[in-house]
């Protein structure tokens, strides 16, 4: 069996953000493996949001009271975190991430 890369272990979503982002900076090794923990960043968000999706905004606490999916806290810790890991690879303007983001998205939807 081939050797995996660390690039391999990423889903769909954060591959194509690593790759998008490699085809326009070349990072050093260092700013390669911020690059890749940026991009499972990309990959978790993907993961929170369909468990989002998937068990509503509002789900049932412990004494089952009504309370807000605890995916929502998840997620804005991880967006937090990938804003971080952009500036600090500076890479562009958060817009131009985001672009590459969404593109990303787009694609693997019209691709799946």
């Amino acid at each position: 069996m081939a050797d995996l890369t660390p690039e391999d272990t990423l889903g769909e979503h954060g591959r194509a953000f690593f790759d998008a982002v490699l085809e326009e900076y070349e990072p050093s090794m260092t700013a390669r493996r911020m690059l890749l923990e940026t991009a499972r960043c990309v990959d978790e968000l993907e993961t929170l949001a369909a468990a989002i999706k998937e068990r509503g905004t509002i789900v049932r606490g412990s004494q089952g009271q009504p309370v807000a999916n605890p995916a929502y806290g998840e997620a804005r810790a991880t967006r937090l975190l990938f804003a971080r890991f952009v500036e600090q690879l500076d890479i562009g303007e958060l817009e131009s991430v985001a672009t590459i983001r969404a593109r990303t998205a787009a694609n693997a939807r019209w691709a799946g």
